[in-house]
């Protein structure tokens, strides 16, 4: 597959940050060919955002502007979340967000990059150094779900498949009332912010989407990976960078 040029000018506007998006159809993740949208911006060494729920790459809006003079910026949005594959016939869970990173690499050409990995996105991220080492340079987490912390109480509601039945507004307000708590610098609040969040999930099919991202959530996928023989352990043999 050819790459698009880089574009450096990366919108803070939700609508045209999409429409910045590239596309691409993967194989091998379900029955399914899946759709995942990705920005890519920049050149040289990879660096893959990996973002969180209830979010989508639209949270790293500002930070892609930043990395694209240095590095090759890649954010893509989970399955599911954002404006990749939303049909609700495929699994959304960690191990299946990392099959999809890996599939992801192996299309654009990426032997190997750096992981930055936020809330579920860290999950992934650590799924990563232990199953997929070879693929990682160098991993940065933030903020990252582990072992048995969570999910939130939020996201076990979220994920009650009887929520289908509540109206999409209702989903996207709820959404939108819980980012205060995981936002630390709340003059990052501003409407556009909320509204970008909240933005592909607030249809019939987001809303659906994200009842199932929600549902997806498993503690036994971070659990199991402590009795991997090549769970992360001192002396690291890939760089780990941890953000507070």
């Amino acid at each position: 597959m050819r790459r698009q040029e880089p574009k450096r000018e990366i919108p803070i506007d939700h609508q045209a940050f999409c429409k910045n998006q590239t596309r691409i159809e993967l194989g091998g993740l379900s029955y399914l060919d899946l759709s995942v949208a990705y920005t890519d911006a920049g050149e040289g060494e990879p660096v893959i955002l990996l973002h969180g729920i209830p979010t989508w790459s639209f949270l790293y809006r500002e930070v892609i502007p930043l990395l694209a003079p240095h590095a090759r910026a890649i954010a893509p949005d989970f399955l599911g979340h954002g404006y990749s594959d939303r049909r609700d016939r495929f699994d959304r869970s960690l191990m299946a967000q990392t099959a999809m990173i890996v599939r992801l690499m192996d299309a654009l050409g990426l032997d190997k990059a750096t992981i930055a990995g936020h809330d579920t996105g860290g999950g992934v991220a650590l799924i990563m150094a232990i199953e997929h080492p070879e693929r990682v340079k160098r991993l940065v987490l933030s903020n990252v779900v582990a072992y048995d912390s969570w999910p939130i109480d939020d996201m076990i509601d979220l994920g009650n498949p009887t929520w289908k039945s509540k109206p999409a507004t209702e989903i996207a307000e709820f959404v939108r009332a819980g980012l205060p708590d995981g936002v630390h610098n709340k003059a990052r609040l501003t409407d556009e912010f909320l509204h970008g969040i909240v933005a592909p999930y607030s249809d019939e099919e987001g809303k659906i989407s994200l009842i199932r991202n929600a549902s997806a959530l498993n503690t036994n996928q971070p659990t199991r990976v402590v009795s991997s023989p090549h769970r992360l352990r001192p002396p690291f043999k890939i760089p780990i960078s941890l953000v507070a």
